[in-house]
């Protein structure tokens, strides 16, 4: 998924269908698209269809970018832009053994973060709006043995990735911050620890902070908020949702100027519920709430 703050309404793509009643069979990978605006959820017939993967805006013109991942090793990583209307694919990464680890806007970037197929370094590259540069850093991100979760944080002016390290750095929960040209260290302290399977972030627009989802199995649900070095949990009985495996997204809807989380508690997940951040609660509202901003 997806937040288009031109059309004002929220992209998503792909979707997997599953056995009725958990009954026998298999289940499906879909190739659906679907807008989600005021007035609910609309399927879209798209043609062509692009190969899914990592979404965030393009800084410098509003429209949505899409990065495939993963691929078979060898073959490119493909990337496509949505103006509103349709998807029309754009330069492929110059890196076709890489996985795509996040995609996050920063300032006039547009700035991903890939693994090698080795699974041996991180690489980060910008978006220049017609191909991708390879950036070199000082410091790139450091591999982790599970995540990274990675957001916008434009009131710091940088992006955010919180992931476990690996065994041989400790093995704890760690937030990088890059800030235009290199990824620094901001903190390795957090009270939970992280859960990569449900980690969700995205920048609060009214707070400022960005927001950290995540309902690890087994566990409630809960909700952070980092500003500066420090996060804070905001709400630790959150919606109880199904956020396994991009079950559900956390996004920014400068619109509305709310973080809202789409997501139902069942499994499969239907996506039949809106919940919407007024400071520390989460409330579900109906679909109209995306039609004019709350003030």
């Amino acid at each position: 998924m997806g937040y288009d703050s031109i059309a004002n309404d929220i992209v998503m793509l792909g979707g997997q269908s599953f056995p009725a009643n958990g009954g026998a069979g298999a289940s499906q990978t879909l190739n659906d698209a679907w807008s989600l605006d005021s007035l609910g959820w609309h399927k879209d017939h798209l043609v062509p269809n692009p190969v899914l993967g990592a979404i965030a805006q393009d800084p410098r013109t509003g429209h949505l970018i899409m990065v495939g991942s993963p691929l078979p090793t060898g073959v490119a990583q493909q990337t496509w832009g949505w103006d509103g209307n349709t998807w029309r694919r754009l330069t492929d990464l110059p890196a076709p053994t890489d996985r795509v680890v996040g995609l996050a806007p920063l300032a006039d970037q547009l700035v991903l973060v890939t693994e090698n197929s080795e699974v041996t370094a991180t690489q980060t590259w910008t978006w220049t709006g017609s191909r991708w540069s390879l950036r070199h850093p000082a410091n790139n991100l450091p591999l982790g043995a599970a995540g990274p979760a990675i957001a916008a944080d434009p009131r710091s002016h940088r992006v955010i990735a919180v992931f476990v390290a690996a065994p041989t750095a400790g093995g704890a929960t760690q937030t990088w911050a890059w800030n235009g040209s290199t990824w620094r260290l901001v903190s390795s302290t957090f009270k939970l620890g992280l859960d990569p399977t449900s980690a969700m972030m995205a920048p609060d627009p009214q707070t400022g902070a960005v927001i950290l989802y995540m309902h690890p199995d087994g566990s409630n649900a809960c909700t952070w908020a980092l500003s500066g070095a420090v996060w804070r949990e905001v709400n630790s009985s959150s919606p109880g949702i199904d956020a396994s495996f991009s079950g559900a997204l956390l996004l920014s809807d400068t619109r509305i100027e709310r973080v809202i989380l789409i997501g139902g508690a069942s499994f499969p997940n239907p996506l039949n519920v809106l919940w919407v951040l007024s400071g520390s609660v989460w409330r579900a509202e109906p679909a109209s709430v995306l039609g004019a901003p709350l003030g």
